[in-house]
């Protein structure tokens, strides 16, 4: 389970850094080699060059720029007789490493019939910093033409009634500065926030293991254990498996030995290995415990509650045995294995 919490951390952790890493070298890039700006003269209305008085048309157009850098303060100036239906919105469409499209749209309206003069769309950038470009940007949006719906008698004018921009919202004045990278800002945010949560709940319950020492825990889980077979609410093949976990995460923090990685088999040869940590006397009753335990977990060798009470005194007598001298209040007859 450590391993597991480990890995996720590690992975989720440079999942987070290589997002990071890309986004942040292309605004370098353009930092260091200014990407080229490419902002049309004119915007495309649709229907083109011509309107019906009082329905909707839209204003669209697209920009090139730097990465990390975004169209601020747009303002909207419509010929005289139309006016804008709703509010502009700016859309990030592709993003090329050092350079990112946005695409403008906006919908209008003529109020009057007959020529329409152009009008512009002004706005400046701005970077993740904040810092302004200090100019304005302008895309004229053409002259049209508009007409009078057929059978209509009002005299070449519509009411204004719904044509007025809403004002915007006040949560969107929160990212004022930040343009369309705010989605990104707050993924990355929630995205850091998990990693160091992950992070603080593992090494909490590190230090809460480090409180707790390892043949303490290990007794106390025995113990739960025992109480569990004596009524009965636990099976013996079950119980086992739970011994075989006990024994294996003790070795792991008492010796050192990679256990909870390793087979039976695998264990067995790392004992005939004289650099081995465990006390030579236990390697051979280690042995035959693992065997057993496999045989009746995987081989199906019969078991009953009076076996699987009797492993579990004998498990709790070796880690009594094995406890480091000093640990164990006094008891000289049980310290003797030195840490």
């Amino acid at each position: 389970m450590k391993s597991a919490v480990k890995i996720a951390l590690i992975a989720l952790s440079a999942t987070v850094l290589s997002i990071l890493l890309i986004w942040g070298s292309g605004i370098l890039r353009a930092k260091w080699f200014p990407v080229k700006l490419d902002i049309p003269a004119l915007a495309a209305l649709t229907p083109a060059d011509q309107l019906v008085m009082g329905e909707d048309g839209k204003i669209a157009f697209e920009i090139t720029l730097p990465a990390g850098v975004s169209p601020e303060n747009t303002e909207l100036q419509c010929g005289k007789g139309s006016s804008a239906v709703g509010i502009p919105v700016w859309q990030k469409r592709r993003w090329k490493w050092d350079k990112v499209s946005w695409h403008f749209t906006s919908g209008i309206r003529a109020l009057v019939s007959g020529e329409i003069p152009e009008g512009a769309v002004t706005f400046d950038l701005v970077t993740l910093t904040g810092r302004r470009s200090g100019e304005k940007y302008r895309v004229a949006i053409p002259e049209f033409t508009s007409i009078i719906p057929s059978g209509e008698k009002s005299g070449g004018e519509l009411l204004l009634a719904g044509v007025m921009t809403p004002p915007p919202r006040k949560f969107s004045a929160l990212f004022e500065h930040a343009g369309r990278n705010k989605y990104i800002y707050i993924a990355a945010a929630l995205l850091l926030a998990a990693v160091l949560w992950l992070i603080v709940r593992h090494l909490r319950r590190h230090d809460q293991e480090k409180l707790i020492p390892c043949w303490d825990a290990a007794l106390a889980a025995i113990n739960a254990l025992e109480a569990q077979c004596r009524n009965g609410d636990i099976l013996p093949v079950a119980g086992f498996t739970v011994l075989m976990d006990i024994l294996r995460n003790y070795l792991e923090l008492r010796f050192d030995l990679p256990v909870s990685r390793q087979t039976a088999a695998e264990f067995a040869f790392e004992l005939t290995r004289n650099s081995s940590p465990l006390p030579e006397k236990y390697r051979l009753q280690l042995n035959l415990f693992f065997e057993n335990s496999d045989l009746i977990r995987f081989a199906k060798a019969p078991a009953d509650n009076s076996r699987l009470l009797d492993a579990a005194r004998d498990l709790a007598g070796f880690i009594r045995a094995t406890i480091p001298v000093g640990e164990n209040n006094g008891n000289a007859k049980d310290a003797e294995v030195k840490s």
